[in-house]
């Protein structure tokens, strides 16, 4: 009686799901040190003074 070997497993969709999660993580990553600016005002500010609230004058002028 012949033995019964299922196919090889088709690891092309795992890997391309983990590289998809990668390239997300990188892009985030990216985003939020301020390589790239995809998303206004996103990431960490590089501003030392970023965390002194805003006046109104400083209001009017960012509108």
């Amino acid at each position: 009686m012949p033995r019964l070997v299922g196919k090889r497993s088709d690891k092309g969709l795992i890997y391309s799901g983990v590289f998809f999660l990668l390239a997300i993580a990188t892009a985030g990553t990216l985003e939020y040190i301020g390589v790239i600016d995809v998303i206004p005002n996103f990431g960490k500010s590089t501003n030392p003074n970023s965390l002194v609230p805003v006046t109104s004058k400083d209001r009017e002028i960012v509108r």
